[in-house]
């Protein structure tokens, strides 16, 4: 027996999935806009679905007054307002994020983000595709997008990223993404240069996080951030970028990459993780761990310039390419601006032309790494250059390079203070130099 009568609506109250009382039910906010209500609006109405069946449809409940923004808030047909109810997510396909047109389905999309913002909710995407023009969506505040049940959504372009603007576009607050991925449907030989040209950036806000994502497709770059704090990528797994996969540039503090997989693709991608301070701040506590970096060009994992804090530990890096200039990890102080505190300790880091590299740097260890297979003229396992009070302890170097462990000042004085080499295991073309 039906709950509701056959106009579509009864006023016995029913509860709704989340645990709403609902006084009527129509089929869809199609319906709920034309209805005109000949017996009184009731207080609250459930539609089964929104825009399209299996969607999942949501309740309504009658508000004083308001604008239709076409998802959670709608005016029916006698002028009555009706706003969604929803428990700390606003789902985002209330907005008709699925139509046929990309063009639509990007303005939804931003107006569902706006609308999450406004709510102070969670916007979570329905499981699937979402196909997406490239016109970027914004956002300036706060806000967490998570794809639904903690399945994959995946966020689609129709074009090679030939444009400046990032998919997602941050210019303030801390923007939070779960279980998304981001790719494109055409891909090309080679994308538009420039760090914006990735699906995610935030500048000036207080924060990026990103956890259990997905990119591939021909970005020219995965997640970036500029003078933002708080960066946090971990969980995900980036493919097909061309330039860097994860990038927190110019004053970034915080910094938290792990246990991420990223796969240069034969040598396509230039560097897998690069932090790049910058500037004339000193950015601390940076810590990149658990890490999976293969087939690089230039550098796996680098950090540069005033760089303070830092930790490299449990990372596997790992290349066939970038004959005569891969770096595995390189922790480089440029400018006369010394890093401190610098560990780099436990990783595994196979081929390429030097494995591990330190250069400009004061207070820091190399402790505990396995380092093998370098190739090319003065290639190097090992190489430390102009850095005072370090230690280099518990490596294991196999065929690394030309000379397993070189240590190199430019000037006198360099590289000799406070310093400390034990306990390391070197069966390269040469030992220590």
């Amino acid at each position: 027996m039906s709950l509701f009568g056959e106009d579509g609506f009864n006023e016995s109250d029913v509860i709704d999935a989340i645990g709403y009382s609902v006084s009527a039910s129509l089929v869809n906010i199609t319906a709920l806009r034309a209805k005109t209500w000949p017996s009184g609006a009731p207080l609250t109405v459930k539609v089964s679905n929104f825009w399209m069946s299996g969607d999942g449809g949501g309740t309504y409940q009658l508000l004083g007054s308001g604008s239709d923004d076409g998802g959670s808030t709608i005016v029916d047909a006698v002028g009555n307002v009706w706003g969604l109810r929803s428990k700390g997510k606003l789902k985002a396909w209330a907005y008709n994020i699925l139509s046929i047109s990309r063009s639509a389905n990007r303005a939804a999309l931003q107006k569902a983000i706006d609308a999450a913002i406004a709510q102070s909710l969670t916007l979570e995407l329905p499981a699937g595709v979402i196909q997406l023009d490239n016109t970027p969506i914004t956002g300036s505040v706060d806000l967490r997008i998570e794809g639904q049940g903690r399945s994959l959504t995946a966020i689609e372009t129709n074009a090679d990223r030939a444009s400046l603007n990032p998919l997602l576009s941050w210019t303030g607050g801390e923007l939070t993404i779960a279980h998304c991925g981001f790719t494109q449907s055409a891909i090309t030989a080679s994308p538009f240069v420039s760090a914006s040209n990735c699906p995610v950036m935030v500048v000036g806000g207080t924060g990026l996080k990103a956890y259990n994502c997905q990119i591939t497709g021909n970005f020219y770059c995965g997640f970036v951030a500029q003078n933002t704090s708080n960066f946090t990528v971990k969980d995900c797994r980036i493919s097909g970028v061309k330039n860097r996969a994860i990038y927190p540039y110019l004053a970034c503090d915080d910094v938290v990459i792990h246990d991420n997989y990223i796969d240069g693709a034969a040598g396509y991608m230039d560097y897998g993780i690069n932090i790049n301070p910058g500037g004339t701040t000193t950015p601390k506590s940076m810590s990149i761990q658990g890490n999976t970096v293969k087939d690089f060009s230039f550098h796996g994992i680098s950090v540069n310039d005033r760089a303070y804090e830092v930790s490299v530990i449990n990372n596997k890096v790992r290349t066939s390419y970038g004959v005569g200039v891969a770096v595995g990890i390189l922790i480089q102080a440029a400018n006369g601006q010394y890093g401190a505190t610098q560990i780099v300790a436990n990783n595994h880091v196979n081929g390429g032309f030097i494995g591990i590299y330190a250069t400009g740097n004061y207070r820091f260890s190399i402790n505990s790494n396995r380092v093998r297979d370098q190739v090319g003229t003065n290639s190097r396992g090992i190489m430390i250059s102009d850095c005072d009070y370090w230690t280099l302890q518990g490596n294991t170097t196999d065929n690394a390079g030309e000379i397993a462990i070189y240590v190199v000042g430019s000037a006198a004085g360099y590289c000799r203070r406070g310093s400390v080499v034990g306990n390391n295991m070197l069966t390269g073309i040469n030992g220590l130099y």
